[in-house]
Parts: C-alpha cells; sequence; structure tokens
C-alpha cells in the first residue's frame, strides 16, 4: 500500500503535495529558528543578569571597604570631613543589596533570594551602626565611637563580606556554566537546522517522486494502449493492401483490444488521468464494435466489388463480341477452306502429299491462333485468384489488343503504338492492369463514334520512378464539370442501357490497390488522354524485362 494515499486526488492537488510540504518544512525550520533564538537570548540575558549580580557584590563588598576605610580615619586620626562620604556610602549599602535581590527575584535564583533575605537585614543593621558611630564621633564621644566600630562593626563587616565572598565565587562558576551552556546551544541549533532542512529536502523529494511514479505510469500504460492499437490497425492495412481474406481481419484487431484494455486495467488512479483511461476503454469497446461491424460490411462489399469488377469484364467482352467473332471466323474460314480443298485434292488419283502437307499445317497454324484468342478470354474472364508479380507493361499492352484489335478496325478506327523500350518491370497483377486498358481503350473508341477521325494512340514511357501509360484519342472530349466526375460510381455520359459508369471507377480502384494513380485530361472537340502511372519497385530496377 503507498504511503500517501493520493490516487483519488486531482491533478493539481498532486503538483501542490509536494510544495505544502516543502512550505511546511519551511514553517518548521522558522518556528525551531526562533524557539532556538529566543532561548539562546534568554540565557544571554540570565547572563547579563548574573553579571550584573556579580557586580552588585563586588560594589558592595568595595563600599563595605570604603566605609571601614573612612572610618578607620574619622576615628583615629580625626579627620572629621570623612562623615558626609561615610553616611553617603552607607545609605548606597541597601540600594546595592536591593538591586541584586531584584535580579534573583527576576531570574527566580532561590538561593540568591535567600543569601539576599539573610544579608539584607545584616546589611541594613550595618548601616544604622555606621550612622551611630558617626554621631557618637561627631558629638565628642569617641571613645563610645571606637568600642561600637571594634566590637560589633567589624564584626559585622566580616559576616557580610564572607557572605559575598562566597556568593561571588558561585557566581562566577555559573557565568561560566551558562556561557558554556550558550554554545552547547548553538552548535545544538546548528544541527537541529541542518537537520530540519535535510529531512525537509527528503521529504519534498520523495513525496515529488511518488506523484510523478503515479503520473507518469498512467501515462506510460496509455501511451503503450495507443501504440497497441496503432500496430494492430497497421496489420490489418497491410493485410488490406496485400490482399488479405477480410475474414480474418477480426483475429488481430480482437488480440489488440484484449492486449490493451490489460494494459488500461492498470491505471487505476481516479485523477484526470483514471477519467481519461475510463473514457479511453469505452472509445476503444466503441472502435472494437464499429470495426467490427466494418470488417463484416467490407467483406460483403469486397464480395459485392469482385462481383462488380468480373461484370465489367463481362461487359467489355460483350462490346468486343462482334470483333471476336470475326476474328474467330478468318481462322475457322481459313481452315474450313483447306479441309474441302484437300478433300477434293484426295479424291483425284496420283495426288500430291505435299501439297496436302501444306493445307494441313495451314490449317494447324490457324487452330493455334484461334486457340491463342480462346484461352486469353478465359484468363480475361476469370473471377478472382490473379497473381501480384513483376510484369513487363509493354507485354500487357500487347495482350490488351489481342482482344481488341479486330474490334478496332471493324469501327474503321487507326491505332498508333509508341512503347518504350527497356523499361522496368512493375509489380502488378497483370489481369487487372490488362483490364483498365481493355477498359480505357473502349471508352476511347464509344468516344470515336461519330468523329470523322478516328484515332488512338498509346504510348508507354518512364517518368521518375513510375512506369505510365498513355491512352489517347481523338474522339469528342469532355467539359470540365465531367471530367471532375468521371472515376465516380456509376456516372456515365452514354445513353440508358449503353453503360454502367463502372469502368472509370473500378481502373481507378485497382490502380489505388496498386499504389499507382489513374488521371485524364480532356478538352471538348479535342479528345481526351487518360494516364496510367504504376510505381517501380526499387528491387526491381535491375531485373531484366
Amino acid at each position: 500500500m503507498s504511503l500517501f494515499s493520493t490516487k483519488n486526488m486531482s491533478i493539481r492537488k498532486k503538483f501542490m503535495l509536494p510544495s505544502l510540504i516543502y512550505g511546511l518544512g519551511i514553517v518548521i525550520l522558522g518556528m525551531s529558528v526562533v524557539m532556538i533564538y529566543l532561548n539562546i537570548q534568554n540565557r544571554s540575558t540570565f547572563t547579563t543578569d548574573l553579571t550584573e549580580q556579580k557586580n552588585s557584590l563586588s560594589q558592595l563588598d568595595a563600599s563595605l571597604s570604603g566605609i571601614n576605610e573612612n572610618l578607620i580615619k574619622l576615628l583615629y586620626f580625626d579627620e572629621n570631613e570623612r562623615d558626609s562620604l561615610i553616611l553617603a556610602k552607607a545609605e548606597d549599602l541597601q540600594s546595592i543589596v536591593a538591586k541584586f535581590t531584584l535580579l534573583a527575584v527576576k531570574q527566580e535564583l532561590i538561593n540568591d533570594i535567600s543569601v539576599a533575605k539573610e544579608v539584607g537585614p545584616v546589611v541594613d543593621e550595618l548601616r544604622l551602626k555606621t550612622i551611630r558611630i558617626v554621631g557618637l564621633q561627631l558629638t565628642g564621644d569617641k571613645k563610645k565611637a571606637k568600642d561600637l566600630y571594634e566590637r560589633e562593626f567589624l564584626i559585622i563587616v566580616e559576616q557580610v563580606r564572607y557572605f559575598v565572598g562566597d556568593t561571588l565565587y558561585g557566581k562566577s562558576e555559573q557565568i561560566d556554566a551558562t556561557l558554556k551552556s550558550i554554545k552547547v546551544q548553538e552548535a545544538k541549533f546548528l544541527i537541529v537546522l541542518v537537520f530540519e532542512l535535510l529531512a525537509t529536502i527528503v521529504v519534498y523529494l520523495f513525496v515529488q517522486k511518488h506523484i510523478v511514479k503515479q503520473l507518469i505510469g498512467p501515462i506510460h500504460d496509455l501511451h503503450s494502449a495507443t501504440l497497441v492499437i496503432e500496430k494492430y490497425y497497421a496489420m490489418i492495412d497491410d493485410q488490406q493492401t496485400n490482399g488479405a481474406d477480410g475474414n480474418k481481419n477480426n483475429v488481430p484487431i480482437k488480440s489488440g483490444y484484449k492486449e490493451a484494455m490489460s494494459i488500461l486495467a492498470n491505471i487505476k488512479s481516479q485523477d484526470e488521468i483514471g477519467v481519461l483511461a475510463n473514457n479511453f476503454r469505452a472509445m476503444i469497446s466503441r472502435i472494437f464494435k464499429r470495426t467490427t461491424e466494418l470488417r463484416g460490411a467490407n467483406v460483403a462489399l469486397l464480395h459485392t466489388q469482385g462481383q462488380l469488377v468480373q461484370t465489367k469484364k463481362l461487359a467489355s467482352l460483350g462490346e468486343m463480341s462482334a470483333g471476336l467473332a470475326h476474328e474467330l471466323n478468318q481462322p475457322l474460314g481459313v481452315i474450313k477452306i483447306c479441309a474441302d480443298f484437300s478433300l477434293e485434292l484426295m479424291k483425284k488419283e496420283g495426288f500430291d502429299p505435299d501439297s496436302i502437307r501444306n493445307k494441313l499445317t495451314r490449317m494447324s497454324a490457324q487452330v493455334d491462333r484461334a486457340s491463342k484468342i480462346i484461352n486469353h478470354l478465359k484468363v480475361f474472364s476469370r473471377q478472382g485468384g490473379h497473381e501480384v508479380k513483376a510484369t513487363d507493361m509493354n507485354w500487357i499492352i500487347e495482350e490488351a489488343f489481342v482482344l481488341l484489335s479486330e474490334s478496332l478496325k471493324l469501327s474503321g478506327i487507326q491505332l498508333e503504338m509508341d512503347l518504350e523500350d527497356d523499361l522496368p518491370p512493375v509489380m502488378c497483377d497483370y489481369i487487372q492492369i490488362e483490364q483498365v486498358i481493355t477498359n480505357l481503350i473502349t471508352n476511347a473508341q464509344d468516344a470515336m463514334k461519330i468523329s470523322e477521325i478516328k484515332l488512338i494512340t498509346v504510348r508507354s514511357y518512364r517518368h521518375q520512378d513510375n512506369v505510365c501509360i498513355d491512352v489517347q484519342d481523338s474522339g469528342c472530349g469532355m467539359t470540365k464539370s465531367i471530367a471532375e466526375k468521371i472515376f465516380d460510381p456509376f456516372f456515365t455520359t452514354k445513353a440508358v442501357g449503353e453503360g454502367t459508369g463502372l469502368g472509370m471507377s473500378i481502373s481507378y480502384g485497382i490502380l489505388k490497390e496498386h499504389r499507382g494513380s489513374l488521371s485524364v485530361t480532356s478538352k471538348t472537340g479535342f479528345g481526351t488522354k487518360f494516364i496510367v502511372s504504376l510505381p517501380i519497385e526499387s528491387s526491381l530496377l535491375a531485373v531484366p524485362n
């Protein structure tokens, strides 16, 4: 289970999460800095107050020494002018003790408060003794003043100075310990600061990596599913290009559908990418359903198209029937004449065997001629099952005129052929290409029914990486609007019952399947030219014709 439950968060919130964590880390870091700074500041204040206390104790000790020194001069050397100085210093003793006590209370120093409570009354008593000694000295009772000084004052002074000395020693140790503690606190501050900074960076990077992984993984799965769909549809395109059976196309698309769905099943987040994946799954399901339906419709369409192609072939044969009949009648007539003549010769006595042999040889040649025409009719009218192979385009043109030449002669059409030598072969189904040429020739023949000049020119040539065939007639031509629609299915300019409107559409489709093209240029009254173009396979450039 993931450390952070962020699968159902929106992408915006996911991207905000590392920033929030980083900001929180900075806030904690700032609070730590403030707390440690305040702690060090308090300790610095504490050290300052301890130093002030130490100074107060030193001042108290100095004041006691000054009072004692001035009393000696007053009592034993009759320096009466010292009285005001002694009294001033005696009055300062209380303020010094009060300051010491105030600092002890501020820092809650229990020991110092206890010392202040003990020393305070003693210092006050010492102040009163000092005032009485000065008063006795000034009133002339010097002996009593000295006795009070020696018997009571000095004892009290020693007590106070003992407390002061003991406390001063403790204060020095306390100040040293506090200064050392401040240095330790500063070191700890640096360690904590570095640790919190590193922890913030580590957590920020970890969360960022976690978020990026949650985003990159589903995006990668979406990309993989897209590539799978693309791969399988490319396979279908290849199968269609190579003429594969449409019924088999459902196998790869179904496999691709299952593979893409299994990849998308890995996306379990409910953010925008998860919603996109769900929509993508629904879209793939719809595409698979529609594609399956289209495969079935395509199979039916291919079957219908095959029937239309075959129908057009038979229609072309019907249009050439008169020429074919004449073409077959010629060898049959020659055979009959030779047979009759041979029979007459054989009735005579002493007939010449060589003459009979010549007639039989001529009969055999005419049978071969008729057989070639019939066999070509069988191949041309065959339905499906043709082979794609390297073929010489000039040979295809010559084969087309096996069936067309006699029909053109009967129509009074002159034929001019300009075939370029040494054309490279092209990969094609030569029966289909022959059907295209036959369609173009028969259309040209129909276009010149009322023309005075009846001429069909057929040219073959190479243009860049293509082999081209031009079929040009001297017929009536066509307008631009008709030329734009000439390749549309069921479009025809012939009278009702004379054309199906499929010849040009089928020819256009055949050339598209061969990765070639069929184009037309025409002008009313100046004839029409159709241009057939087929690509040359690079692997066939060195193949001889």
